[in-house]
């Protein structure tokens, strides 16, 4: 007898990986770790040369700066940044920055 519940539709292993991400506490945490990995294509290659994503605590995404200029200038950004990481995730997944 068929399995009534299945509906024979194939789905790809991305579409398996996004679920996960989205639907379960591991894939939360693994979204994190895309924030670290994409920092250089979020900020662009002139930033990330500068300033490098460490790690996030509680929505508070740590960034170690190379010098005090950049510090500024990033703090100034910081709204912007915010926004670049959130919007290239499609949800909130930092809600501040230190620069450090």
């Amino acid at each position: 007898m068929r399995d009534k519940s299945r509906t024979g539709k194939l789905i790809s292993i991305q579409d398996l990986i996004q679920f996960y991400k989205n639907h379960t506490l591991a894939g939360k945490i693994v979204k994190k770790y895309d924030v670290l990995a994409e920092w250089p294509k979020i900020v662009g290659e002139k930033i990330a040369a500068e300033a490098s994503a460490e790690k996030i605590e509680n929505k508070v995404l740590k960034v170690s700066v190379l010098n005090s200029a950049w510090r500024q200038e990033l703090t100034f950004r910081k709204r912007e940044i915010l926004e670049k990481i959130n919007t290239y995730f499609g949800e909130e997944i930092v809600k501040d920055i230190q620069f450090r």
